[in-house]
């Protein structure tokens, strides 16, 4: 399964994925009503910022989607607020609190634009691990300038202090931001074997030439099965990068050590092998790469209700 940051960026995603995720738990109305009706109704009778963030413990399911709507209508008053909270939310003991509240005021700052961001890299040094993968995702999202350099350095943090995936988070901000280095990080995931779900959707998006050697032999060798993973992200590389930088990365990966006497011959053999392979790479359509890693390129849509439950189950509503 995705991790948790994947799923939190594509409930994130657009407007369409929220309301995707709202129709979700409207189908629950009436068992959800049963266990949030009475925080549904203490949430829509708070006047303040002050009183909804106190009451931002109790915004599960249907109250969560009140409690999203009251704070939208307050306005930017809500930032400083929201902001104060993010810096103090570590010192909660009880885990499961801490992150339900993280989760719910970071995604709250990801509608709030510019302002949020500020908001947001403000206090990304006192969030748990847990909390900045998602706020690099909503940072990524909110796509602010400015965010590059915080997101990169808490990144590095997480890659090298943490054995879970909340690096995710960080990879997936620097990606929605068009960071460069993001291409060197996910060749060398590739590189070291260190594979997690969604590596190959990554080097689908942001890889470059230097992954299409691993990526093909990978697909040669694991077949039409196994091996279809690391064709298409090779695919989408290649028609990124262009036909000639294609063909010259399948000679370096097919014949790595040639003899000085048969550079000659080998090579004008390889170099039809090379542009056949390319030819054959290159014809499938971009669309049906966009198609097969359809998660990493668009938020929630309806026929990903699997996906769509299996975030409610995690954040519980």
């Amino acid at each position: 399964m995705p991790s948790p940051a994947t799923l939190f960026r594509m409930r994130l995603y657009d407007q369409a994925s929220v309301d995707l995720i709202r129709d979700a738990k409207e189908k629950l109305k009436p068992l959800l009503k049963l266990r949030d009706g009475g925080n549904l109704k203490r949430i829509q009778a708070a006047r303040t910022p002050e009183e909804l963030l106190d009451l931002s413990p109790l915004a599960t399911g249907l109250a969560q989607e009140a409690w999203h709507s009251r704070m939208r209508s307050l306005g930017p008053q809500v930032l400083p607020f929201i902001r104060d909270i993010l810096h103090q939310v570590q010192s909660l003991d009880n885990n499961e609190v801490r992150h339900r509240i993280s989760a719910l005021l970071i995604a709250e700052l990801r509608w709030q634009g510019e302002a949020g961001a500020q908001a947001l890299q403000s206090c990304l040094e006192d969030l748990d691990d847990e909390a900045a993968a998602l706020a690099g995702v909503a940072l990524g999202l909110i796509n602010s300038p400015t965010s590059a350099k915080d997101v990169w350095q808490r990144y590095l943090r997480l890659k090298a202090l943490t054995p879970e995936s909340h690096f995710i988070g960080g990879l997936w901000g620097l990606i929605d931001l068009g960071d460069r280095r993001v291409a060197g990080e996910v060749f060398d995931y590739l590189r070291q074997k260190r594979y997690f779900y969604e590596l190959f959707g990554f080097l689908s998006l942001a890889g470059d030439q230097r992954a299409l050697g691993l990526l093909i032999t990978q697909a040669m060798e694991q077949g039409r099965g196994d091996g279809i993973d690391a064709l298409m992200a090779a695919t989408a590389i290649a028609h990124r990068v262009g036909k000639l930088i294609l063909v010259r990365e399948l000679l370096t990966t097919a014949q790595p050590d040639l003899s000085e006497g048969k550079i000659g011959v080998r090579a004008h053999a390889d170099d039809n092998a090379g542009d056949e392979i390319a030819n054959m790479i290159l014809s499938r359509p971009v669309q049906e790469v966009h198609e097969y890693f359809a998660l990493f390129y668009r938020g929630f849509q309806p026929q990903d209700a699997t996906v769509a439950d299996e975030f409610i189950r995690q954040n519980k509503g």
